[in-house]
């Protein structure tokens, strides 16, 4: 969004690096129900759940408020998350 060529195909390649980052998210981590949603509905669902970031003993800790529906979709996102093997370099 400037008039300089190299500034605006960085920030292209950035907003392309980010789209790529959250589909891998969604097409790994996320239930299957969740996969075909689009950016707009994913940030609607997930990034906009109530929550306190603390720090106990200095740790940074998100805490979400206590739902049943919330606890169960963090369970399933963090056991897919754990399971995710690194890539090999």
């Amino acid at each position: 969004p400037t008039r300089a060529f190299a500034a605006n195909a960085l920030y292209l390649e950035v907003v392309r690096l980010a789209y790529n980052l959250v589909t891998a998210f969604q097409r790994t981590c996320l239930p299957e129900e969740w996969q075909s949603l689009t950016l707009s509905k994913l940030r609607s669902r997930l990034f906009w759940l109530p929550g306190e970031l603390t720090r106990p003993q200095n740790r940074p800790t998100l805490r979400f408020a206590n739902s049943p529906l919330i606890q169960k979709w963090v369970n399933e996102i963090l056991h897919r998350i754990r399971r995710l093997k690194p890539l090999e370099g």
